[in-house]
């Protein structure tokens, strides 16, 4: 009978120290699940800021474009209306000698019916 009382205690401790591993194994893996959850959520966040910064990149880009775009129209229609001017003050300076010889004949002119 001692015999069995030691097979039984023996059981037992057995039984109690399989119940304790397999309450470490299943804390491990509770916390083994929760690391994973922590690194998938890291990973999805650290994918989606590269996917935003993708996207700001691409914007601020097409914005660059859109803005080269628009000085060269602004330069060009400053340019065209640099040209107009410069023709307006030849003209103008055209008209104003034109306007300066005729008054000289004029005056000539006055001169001579005076005389």
């Amino acid at each position: 009978m001692n015999l069995r009382k030691a097979f039984s205690l023996e059981k037992q401790r057995l039984s109690d120290e399989y119940d304790t591993i397999r309450k470490n194994l299943e804390n491990k893996e509770d916390e083994l699940l929760a690391l994973e959850e922590k690194l998938n959520a890291r990973e999805k966040a650290s994918i989606e800021i590269d996917e935003h910064k993708a996207s700001l990149d691409s914007k601020t880009h097409e914005f660059d474009l859109e803005i080269d775009q628009k000085r060269k129209c602004l330069d060009d229609q400053l340019s065209s209306r640099v040209i107009g001017v410069g023709k307006k003050e030849v003209e103008i300076n055209h008209k104003e000698e034109t306007i300066a010889n005729t008054v000289l004949i004029l005056d000539k002119k006055l001169e001579k019916i005076k005389e």
